[in-house]
């Protein structure tokens, strides 16, 4: 898969979860950042061919990457940032 039909993808299920997203084009490599956010909480992470060297969630893409892994990856993202949300909202950290 490109990179164009994986950021469709992601793109269309973000838009279907109600979230938002901004996209980043890494300056040194193919990587490409997105950030997932609702309000003021937000949710990072990256799509890459290539291995990370940093903590940043990565969905690493190759030659077995499917329009179904991509869409789970972002399904389960978005769920990682509701959960988050509802940690602020309730005051806890946990």
């Amino acid at each position: 898969m490109s990179m164009n039909e994986i950021t469709r993808i992601i793109r269309a299920e973000v838009n279907k979860q109600g979230y938002n997203l901004e996209e980043r084009e890494s300056n040194s490599s193919s990587s490409k950042y997105f950030k997932l956010y609702f309000d003021d909480t937000s949710l990072l992470f990256r799509v890459a061919d290539h291995a990370t060297k940093s903590n940043i969630m990565t969905l690493r893409i190759d030659k077995k990457t499917t329009a179904k892994s991509v869409e789970g990856f972002i399904t389960n993202r978005c769920r990682d940032l509701g959960i988050r949300r509802m940690r602020e909202l309730l005051g806890g950290t946990r």
